[in-house]
């Protein structure tokens, strides 16, 4: 069954590019001791690091021996980010989800992958009875969590090729996106200080 507004060819045909493309999602944890780093009312990051907001689970892939990790962080810091939720099924049955992109993403072709990242999995667990293996190391942590959401062992994923993050919980993207936009301000100023 494909619920209304899901392009067909997500369910059915997933192009080969799709694949290439959710394959390096890193998983994202609550760092240990991990405490709301923006408080109530004091949205300054200040002396906080990205350990503060997100703890990347290792994904046991050469790319992250290569650092593609701090290259997606610094191509996010560089740009700034936004967000937004969307709704993997948009009519039928409501699995919301919080996207928090670099400026200049393509919101349909992002929008497009999270969908196949719940999407495939599930078509191949209840075809197969096991989880495939989407991303890297990874069987169908996006989908087993957003099934149990209140138990969920991640708090978000980290495309570190596309430049977005998925996040369950609004609070955490918020607090992602925050960071993000603190760092680019700071990215910003320090290459107006050397142009001057």
């Amino acid at each position: 069954m494909n619920p209304k507004n899901v392009p067909n060819h997500v369910i059915d045909n997933p192009s080969p590019s799709i694949k290439e493309d959710v394959w390096l999602m890193q998983r994202l944890s609550k760092p240990t001791g991990y405490v709301n780093p923006f408080g109530d009312v004091n949205h300054e990051i200040k002396d906080k690091s990205i350990t503060d907001i997100i703890e990347p689970d290792y994904m046991g892939a050469a790319e992250y021996e290569w650092g593609v990790y701090q290259t997606c962080l610094d191509t996010m810091y560089k740009w700034g980010a936004w967000s937004r939720m969307i709704h993997i099924y948009p009519t039928y049955k409501s699995i919301p989800v919080n996207i928090v992109s670099t400026h200049g993403c393509e919101e349909a072709e992002i929008e497009e992958q999270v969908r196949y990242l719940y999407l495939e999995v599930s078509r191949v667990k209840h075809e197969t009875g096991s989880y495939p293996e989407i991303s890297k190391s990874d069987l169908g942590s996006f989908y087993r969590d957003c099934q149990d959401f209140m138990n969920a062992k991640y708090i978000g994923w980290l495309n570190v090729k596309k430049f977005y993050a998925i996040f369950l919980n609004g609070d955490h993207a918020k607090h992602f996106m925050n960071y993000i936009n603190d760092m680019h301000k700071k990215v910003a100023y320090n290459l107006d200080k050397e142009t001057v």
